[in-house]
């Protein structure tokens, strides 16, 4: 089922200038792709338990350089875009080199990004469950509610508002806490 879903996302960011066949080995390739990381995943022991990195990931990755290998000129030039092609329809690399230009440059904010955010939570203490709750299961300690707030969302809107300093009051309404999250906090 993952290397369908693979291909569906592989296949989402060229759909617009391909043709069937192309898109067809695009899809392909991606279900390969997907099997591909998803081992690397294992062997790096990733804790992915859905496969969604290998999944959307590196398939994606394939999706966005494909379309310049695959891009039909014809289709590229309706769409306003002058002497553009992928390399296999116009015998050089320019769309192509754009393509992988473009996907590194993405993959480079979403990794400086991510870092940022989830170092960020790390150093809070944000990121992961407590051990108690892990035991537990996070499934059942997060949809097993108690007074109608869940006690792991409980804990971290308590974390949030008392690293903005205001724990009570106002703002802490605006910001969806009820008044039984001090109980869990």
């Amino acid at each position: 089922m993952n290397g369908i879903v693979a291909g569906l996302v592989g296949i989402t960011g060229p759909c617009g200038v391909v043709e069937p066949y192309a898109a067809a080995i695009i899809g392909i390739v991606s279900g390969a792709v997907y099997c591909g990381s998803w081992r690397l995943h294992e062997r790096l022991r990733i804790d992915d338990p859905v496969h969604a990195g290998a999944v959307h990931a590196w398939p994606g990755f394939w999706g966005c350089i494909a379309s310049g290998l695959f891009a039909w000129p014809k289709q590229v030039a309706t769409l306003g875009y002058v002497g553009g092609g992928g390399l296999f329809y116009t015998g050089h690399g320019g769309q192509f080199g754009t393509n992988v230009l473009g996907t590194l440059v993405v993959l480079a904010w979403t990794v400086a990004t991510s870092s940022i955010v989830f170092g960020s939570l790390q150093a809070a203490k944000l990121l992961r469950v407590t051990a108690e709750e892990e035991e537990m299961g996070v499934d059942l300690a997060e949809h097993l509610p108690r007074d109608g707030v869940t006690p792991l969302k409980s804990k971290m809107m308590g974390a949030v508002m008392r690293h903005r300093g205001s724990g009570s009051g106002a703002s802490s309404r605006a910001c969806g806490a009820s008044e039984t999250t001090a109980t869990y906090a």
